[in-house]
């Protein structure tokens, strides 16, 4: 059922501008209340969201979609449509965010030689075609967002330090929350690998909530047994983010390979962050 008329209403409420976007084109808002936030319709990305709902799998690892609404911005006047997406960070103390976008091949199937030779070009700029991904935004709590020209410039040798500083921030609990991500990649793996779906340029989105106050009421109660951010008492959260091209293929197509490859990627540099293999890698910066 299509949920357009209530994300229309929704939409009606007032807007800023989303704090917590790390990677991506700027243009995202937060609604009223920080449930939802609402970001600039991509006709690709809408037509995803609008086939989830035969693909639950893979949807359990999406935001939830709440439909579509057009809103005129009231400095230019132009009218313009969104999407309404469930606001991830939501209910975080004190978040910490990572964007991580997997694959080598980021280019669409309906690329122009143009586009294609620039995404190739892109993708060995970024650690992507060397390891299947590459760290595109990271927001700690409390600090400004990282300079996306350094992420853009990070090599393979300073990645897994890189890694290390994200997760640094949980303290005495990163060991956990390192753990969970793992687990919580792993799952996502198993439904990729299931599902006849080609996403190009999409990103996985980490967030981690660094409270320590958080972390130890969780961890002393159990947490667990749920997906997303009801895993570890919501202590994280792993999603599928920007689908811009992404498209869900018709029987018989087979899996996509090009994200499985970088999945797995991004599951072992966790490992090697969880089991310490990486300390002392690279460059961090403190």
């Amino acid at each position: 059922m299509s949920t357009e008329g209530e994300a229309a209403r929704g939409g009606a409420e007032q807007v800023r501008e989303f704090e917590h976007q790390v990677a991506g084109h700027r243009g995202m808002l937060a609604v009223e209340g920080d449930e939802m936030i609402i970001k600039p319709l991509a006709a690709r990305e809408h037509q995803f969201y609008e086939g989830a709902a035969q693909h639950p799998g893979l949807r359990a690892f999406m935001p939830v979609y709440y439909g579509a609404l057009r809103r005129t911005d009231p400095d230019s006047g132009e009218e313009r449509g969104y999407i309404c997406l469930e606001n991830l960070v939501h209910g975080f103390e004190q978040p910490c965010i990572m964007d991580v976008k997997v694959g080598r091949r980021l280019w669409d199937v309906d690329a122009t030689d143009e586009k294609r030779a620039r995404a190739i070009q892109q993708a060995a700029r970024k650690t992507s075609a060397a390891v299947g991904f590459a760290i595109t935004g990271i927001k700690l709590h409390g600090r400004p967002a990282e300079d996306r020209e350094r992420l853009r410039d990070l090599g393979v040798a300073a990645l897994p330090a890189e890694l290390e500083r994200y997760f640094a921030a949980a303290g005495e609990h990163r060991a956990h929350i390192v753990e969970q991500f793992v687990l919580e990649a792993t799952e996502l793996l198993e439904a990729v690998e299931a599902a006849e779906v080609r996403m190009y340029s999409c990103s996985l989105l980490f967030v981690y909530d660094a409270s320590r106050e958080r972390c130890a009421l969780a961890l002393g109660g159990g947490g667990g047994g749920g997906d997303g951010a009801a895993a570890s008492g919501g202590l994280l959260d792993l999603r599928l983010i920007d689908f811009g091209h992404s498209h869900w293929m018709p029987p018989g197509a087979g899996r996509d390979e090009n994200f499985i490859d970088g999945l797995r990627s991004v599951i072992e540099y966790l490992r090697g962050v969880g089991q310490g293999r990486h300390q002392g890698a690279g460059a961090a910066r403190p």
